[in-house]
């Protein structure tokens, strides 16, 4: 969950801009307070971390920003999908079929 905290830092902020920390903690009060009050769209791709402790406290920074803000998660883990249902009852599961041969 630290790698996905400084991407996102990263996109928001145009840069490494965390300080070299590895705390997630520290990275989560980056992203509060660079969201604060704004509207985003925030793109998860191909998420594999599973740990709901670890998405209950980077939900919290990402819950920061103006109502409108969106955040899309893509998994090929159904697991994941679940445990960030579990923290956000608003949220839609979308499941997607693999593509066939013809269309890879």
């Amino acid at each position: 969950m630290v790698e996905v905290a400084k991407g996102i830092i990263t996109a928001i902020r145009g840069g490494y801009d965390y300080h070299g920390s590895d705390n997630l903690s520290y990275l989560e009060k980056c992203i509060a307070n660079s969201l604060f009050g704004k509207t985003f769209l925030l793109v998860l791709d191909d998420v594999w971390d599973e740990d709901y402790v670890k998405w209950v406290k980077l939900k919290g920074s990402l819950e920061l920003g103006a109502i409108g803000s969106r955040i899309v998660v893509t998994t090929q883990k159904e697991r994941v999908a679940d445990v960030i249902m579990m923290r956000a009852p608003k949220t839609t599961t979308i499941r997607l079929e693999l593509l066939s041969e013809e269309h890879c």
